[in-house]
């Protein structure tokens, strides 16, 4: 059955001169109802005894400037939460963030030229931990056994994007042809994790490289 969900949120907002201003906002949601496998998967195989909590907090900060520059900050401090049955304690959901810093700032050049910045940095995800293996000798494989659900988390989550673009406009058109640069300083984010065959060993498994795009756009 679906899902039900209650979601609050409250804030302020206070204007610092005439081009920026600074703002707080304060957000709690729950989640009932959710569907949930069952106890080895066993008829009914799904039941909707699953509840959720998310809550947390955002500040943020952005400004405009005379020669068509922009500032935009953001950090949200939140946690959300899980859990199969009320009976459980909750637990980490599989893509919870404790921390989240957005940064963004681009600036006009004239003569259609603009500049951008985008800087991002967040807590790793929850991961569950491989802590062993078992041999079966009936199949020939190792079975992995698993530490405490979402226990540990992947390493912190950093990237730097830049942006630049050369914009036209003939008549009611707008034509722009743009280079974004994602992961500029090439850092190697962790996005899984790869066992040997026992999970006696494992390496990471690294996201996005450095990569650049070329790109045109048109709007009417």
């Amino acid at each position: 059955d679906p899902y039900r969900a209650l979601q609050f949120s409250a804030g302020v907002e206070q204007g610092v001169g005439e081009s920026a201003k600074l703002g707080l906002d304060g957000f709690y949601k729950r989640l009932e109802h959710n569907s949930v496998s069952t106890e080895n998967r066993e008829a009914p195989h799904y039941r909707n005894t699953g509840q959720g909590r998310m809550y947390g907090a955002e500040l943020s900060a952005q400004a405009r400037f005379a020669n068509d520059g922009m500032f935009y900050l953001a950090y949200t401090l939140s946690r959300s939460e899980r859990r199969s049955t009320s009976a459980e304690d909750f637990r980490l959901f599989d893509a919870d963030q404790t921390h989240l810093l957005s940064l963004v700032a681009s600036r006009g050049l004239g003569a259609g030229w603009e500049i951008g910045a985008r800087f991002r940095l967040a807590s790793g995800n929850p991961t569950t931990p491989v802590v062993g293996a078992v041999y079966d000798a009936r199949t020939g494989l190792y079975v992995p056994r698993y530490g405490g659900v979402n226990s540990e988390r992947e390493p912190v989550f950093h990237q730097l994007d830049l942006r630049v673009e050369k914009a036209w406009h003939p008549g009611p058109l707008t034509l722009a042809l743009y280079l974004d640069i994602q992961n500029v300083y090439n850092a190697q984010q962790r996005e899984g994790v790869r066992y040997s065959y026992d999970y006696s060993t494992s390496e990471g498994v690294s996201g996005l490289p450095f990569f650049p795009n070329l790109g045109f756009r048109g709007e009417l």
